[in-house]
């Protein structure tokens, strides 16, 4: 179920703005080419672009478990139900903060699982926005089984930002969030680069913003290119896959 409140960013974020995109000049001159352009995703709410899988991701999941077709009515449904409403996640932090905030947009509940070695002010941010934090003493991977587990158990419905099945309606719905990023690109893209963009360039953690890059940044026919860990997700591989790509590995383990 996708209504027209679901695909509005507006209704995710009462407070929503494109993020500019930054012409460096210097930067293209040292590379050697016409343009550089940078999107300041900093300027996000939340501060990241993460903000916009976790929402729109969180959102969704609850709409569908509760038939809600309207933002009012899917605030209604959790704040004066039976019994409240939950959202589930691993997280290294951003992604736990986008789904608590989800939560808190429609008076739900968040049950975020951290790694134990994430930084406290990450775990503090989560808790002002209402969610709660439970510790998981392994790596983001055991805390992603965690989360799994519990969502398994019927405790809350899990909004992971990686899955190995390639079309998991999730991940699929925290991609189209990210895809924002690009639709707001094709507006801003300037008459005085010289037609679309030849390249794209993204960071990539458990590869979602990767892959809706790799989808959407640049022609069919141009690449977009990544820099992934070497550990990195089959499902947002695949999607990558669906179309010409590249990248490079290095030893990080994937953060969300």
């Amino acid at each position: 179920m996708t209504t027209p409140w679901m695909i509005d960013p507006a209704q995710l974020w009462p407070d929503y703005r494109p993020t500019r995109l930054l012409e460096l000049p210097a930067l293209a001159r040292r590379c050697g080419v016409a343009h550089v352009f940078a999107k300041a995703e900093n300027e996000r709410p939340l501060g990241n672009f993460k903000s916009l899988g976790g929402m729109t991701a969180g959102l969704r999941a609850l709409a569908r478990a509760t038939g809600a077709e309207s933002l009012d009515v899917l605030q209604r449904h959790c704040r004066q139900g039976p019994a409240p409403m939950k959202l589930i996640c691993a997280s290294d932090g951003n992604h736990g903060l986008a789904v608590a905030a989800a939560a808190q947009r429609v008076g739900a509940r968040a049950r975020i699982y951290l790694p134990i070695a994430v930084d406290e002010r990450r775990a503090a941010r989560i808790e002002a926005l209402g969610g709660d934090v439970v510790r998981v003493d392994g790596s983001y991977d055991d805390a992603v089984l965690v989360a799994a587990t519990a969502a398994g158990r019927g405790e809350g419905v899990l909004i992971a930002d990686t899955s190995g099945d390639a079309d998991d309606t999730v991940v699929a719905d925290v991609m189209h969030g990210y895809g924002l990023l690009t639709r707001e690109l094709a507006g801003q893209w300037p008459d005085h680069a010289g037609g679309p963009p030849s390249h794209a360039f993204v960071q990539a953690g458990v590869g979602g913003l990767a892959a809706a890059a790799g989808r959407r940044a640049t022609p069919s026919s141009r690449p977009a290119s990544a820099a992934w860990p070497r550990r990195w997700p089959t499902a947002c591989a695949r999607s990558c896959a669906r179309r010409p790509a590249s990248w490079s590995s290095n030893p990080a383990r994937p953060r969300a």
